[in-house]
């Protein structure tokens, strides 16, 4: 039986998606815990670089951003002991819980879950419980609202 009627308001991306055909890489580690992808990872100390998990306090350094791969339906969660596509370099969108001015606003990356939909890995515009992001990432829109973001990654290689 044919479609009939269609969705007109697409979703635009989803977390952990692409953003763009620029250039990227992707590297694989394995999942600590149980990752959500459009989350910020940091490597697992004493792991030889092979494990990865969620930021916390303790973290400094972002590795990455564990990516969407469509081996999965709906929400895409990197299972325990699962090998994690982690963008490296490129453009992915990912959540941010707060409005977001690139222009003005420092980035933070969440490393203690809060309420209702304040997560680890994910990103915000302040301090509380979170730490500054630092290095080679930049940020590609802006929002008036929480909503997904585009995280630019230029990682040397």
């Amino acid at each position: 039986m044919a479609q009939l009627s269609y969705n007109l308001d697409q979703q635009v991306a989803l977390l952990g998606m692409l953003a763009d055909s620029r250039f990227k890489n992707t590297d694989s580690k394995t999942a600590s815990e149980a990752i959500p992808a459009g989350r910020a990872v940091t490597i697992v100390p004493a792991t030889d670089r092979v494990q990865v998990k969620l930021p916390d306090a303790t973290d400094n350094a972002i590795y990455g951003i564990a990516h969407f791969t469509q081996f999965q339906e709906g929400e895409m969660i990197y299972p325990v002991n699962s090998s994690v596509n982690i963008l490296t370099q490129g453009a992915v969108y990912v959540w941010c819980e707060t409005a977001f001015n690139p222009d003005t606003d420092t980035l933070y990356v969440r490393t203690v879950a809060g309420g209702a939909g304040e997560e680890k890995g994910q990103f915000r515009n302040e301090a509380t419980n979170a730490v500054a992001v630092t290095g080679n990432f930049s940020v590609d829109s802006s929002l008036s609202v929480a909503g997904l973001l585009k995280l630019v990654i230029n990682k040397p290689e």
